[in-house]
């Protein structure tokens, strides 16, 4: 068995590339789904299984575990055996985390399908980055980065209103007896379409001793660079408030700071990644048009900031001004996406996969802090109230609990201004690598 080469820099034009990667980017959108599906749910959470806000955040703080940690093996099994198989095999992993967590009883259950689904959802977005190293240009890469990214706000979209509505409709067990049935047909539609990679020259049989070397020389390389660790924790702080407000707490917020029904405050989060959808086009764009990845790294953090502190502190604002600033929050908000292309750029060019998996660690790895840490929060200023069997949280509960993502955002701030600037070129230098072993 032999795995195709990740040559970036192929030139593969008309409409195949675009149907291959579309495909694939269809298996992103269904996990940022998957990603802010609970926070429609969190009273019904709740109720379904006794717990608080700190359980609440911890399970689904699950769902990122899984994602965070496997995103360095899968950037390895991307570059080496490509990303067709393990993203049918990641679909129907979906499959049955959804259908366990739909069946579930108790918050054991609950966790090891969030875990399940978490797993199979950490192969969508290196996978997708893959595939667009294997079928376009190197130049368009940070647009392709930016594209993936806004299809990931596409499901973030539906995850919020529209499934809002279909929990409201039917119960949120069918609802993810619903999701499992989608990913049924992703992994069928993924097999089908994808290929790994155009005809090009392979890599050395997979078998071969020094191919596995080149591997792990290349994954020393991409841990060993100071410059991934930069953009990681960048990407991840600057992230925290779409995966501790977004894709969880934000429509608890909206509804306890607005009055909202559960499907008004869905629809005011849903502006949030209308925001994000917009915003991360426009940042891969922008970064490969004005040939950096810095400025507008920095910019995103510093707009993201100055947009958040009076969302989340002042209360009296008119709800139309919230919304508005939800839907610039998530289109300032955008700059990780760049954090990708930078990370690339600063490593071999043989390791996209390994790269992108390191900065999704890092990404996945805050939110996964940031979720319950906004939990244990409001547990810690709530004053014992209940209602309907769920906690009641205060206005100045909330208040508090969020300061984490402000300090988060600040953290990421800081680590943009440390991160070098690549002009958008691939680097040279002891920190960038050889090419991959090739034969023909």
């Amino acid at each position: 068995m032999v795995a195709e080469n990740c040559n970036a820099s192929t030139e593969s034009t008309g409409i195949r590339p675009w149907l291959i990667w579309g495909s694939a980017s269809l298996f992103f959108l269904y996990e940022y789904l998957q990603r802010v599906a609970p926070s429609v749910m969190v009273d019904d959470l709740m109720r379904a299984f006794a717990i608080e806000g700190a359980e609440v955040g911890e399970l689904g703080a699950f769902y990122y575990y899984a994602y965070a940690i496997l995103q360095i093996p899968v950037g390895v099994l991307a570059d080496r055996y490509g990303p067709r198989r393990p993203l049918v095999l990641a679909a129907l992993l979906c499959v049955v985390g959804s259908v366990l967590f739909a069946m579930a009883h108790g918050f054991t259950s609950a966790a090891l399908g969030r875990l399940l689904i978490g797993t199979g959802s950490g192969f969508a977005f290196v996978c997708c980055l893959r595939l667009a190293a294997n079928w376009f240009p190197e130049r368009h890469f940070g647009l392709l980065v930016g594209l993936t990214n806004m299809l990931g706000m596409v499901g973030a979209v539906s995850g919020e209103a529209p499934l809002a509505a279909v929990v409201g409709q039917f119960h949120w067990r069918e609802t993810f007896f619903l999701l499992a049935t989608l990913a049924l047909v992703l992994a069928v539609l993924i097999f089908v379409v994808v290929r790994d990679h155009p005809k090009a020259p392979v890599m050395e049989d997979e078998f071969q001793e020094g191919s596995w070397t080149r591997l792990f020389a290349d994954l020393r390389v991409v841990m060993g660079n100071g410059q991934t660790w930069l953009n990681g924790v960048y990407a991840g702080c600057i992230n925290a408030p779409l995966a501790a407000f977004g894709a969880l707490w934000g429509v608890s917020f909206m509804g306890q700071i607005y009055g909202l029904s559960k499907e008004a405050a869905a629809a005011s989060i849903s502006l949030l990644f209308v925001g994000c959808l917009l915003g991360s086009a426009f940042y891969g764009w922008i970064s490969d048009r004005l040939q950096r990845r810095r400025t507008p790294m920095i910019t995103s953090g510093v707009l993201s900031l100055l947009l958040m502190v009076p969302l989340l502190y002042l209360s009296g604002l008119p709800l139309w001004l919230a919304n508005l600033l939800l839907f610039f929050l998530g289109f300032m908000g955008q700059g990780p996406v760049l954090a990708y292309a930078a990370s690339r750029e600063w490593n071999p060019s043989a390791a996209a996969g390994i790269s992108s998996g390191m900065i999704n660690t890092m990404l996945i790895g805050i939110g996964a802090i940031s979720q319950p840490l906004v939990g244990w929060l409001l547990d810690l200023h709530w004053d014992g109230r209940m209602k309907g069997n769920a906690p009641e949280y205060t206005d100045w509960d909330f208040h508090f609990a969020m300061t984490s993502i402000i300090v988060l955002v600040i953290v990421g701030i800081l680590a943009g201004f440390l991160v070098r600037e690549t002009h958008c070129r691939q680097q040279e230098g002891p920190s960038v690598g050889r090419g991959p072993i090739v034969k023909r």
